[in-house]
C-alpha cells in the first residue's frame, strides 16, 4: 500500500509540473480553460481507474484469505479422519482398488 501511495504522489507532482510549465506558456484565457478541463477529465478518470484497481485488490486479497482459511480446516479434518479412522494413503488405495483405478508409482505424481 505504502508503494501505491508513493506513487500517487510522484504521479500528481508529474502532472502538476506539467498543467504548470503549460498553464505558464499559454497566453489565451481560452486555452487555460481547456486545459484546466481536460486536466479535471483526466484526473477523474484516474480516480476512477485507481478506485476500480484498489476494489479488485481488496477483492483478490479477500479470496486469498478465504483461501487460507479453508485450507487449514479441510487439513484439521483430514487429520482428524486419518487419527480416528484409516491413514489418509490408505483410504486412496482402497478407494482406487474399489474403481479400477491404480494410483502411479513414485511420490512424485502426487505433487
Amino acid at each position: 500500500m505504502c508503494v501505491l501511495r508513493g506513487f500517487l504522489f510522484f504521479f500528481a507532482s508529474v502532472l502538476e509540473t506539467m498543467v504548470f510549465t503549460d498553464f505558464f506558456m499559454c497566453r489565451d484565457e481560452k486555452q487555460v480553460s481547456a486545459m484546466k478541463l481536460q486536466h479535471n477529465k483526466e484526473c477523474k478518470g484516474l480516480m476512477l481507474q485507481i478506485r476500480y484497481l484498489k476494489a479488485k485488490f481488496v477483492r483478490e486479497a479477500c479470496f486469498r484469505d478465504g483461501l487460507v482459511y479453508q485450507k487449514k480446516y479441510l487439513l484439521e479434518l483430514l487429520g482428524k479422519y486419518e487419527k480416528r479412522y484409516v491413514p489418509s494413503s490408505l483410504f486412496v488405495v482402497y478407494a482406487a482398488v474399489d474403481t479400477g483405478i491404480y494410483p502411479a508409482s513414485g511420490r512424485s505424481s502426487l505433487r
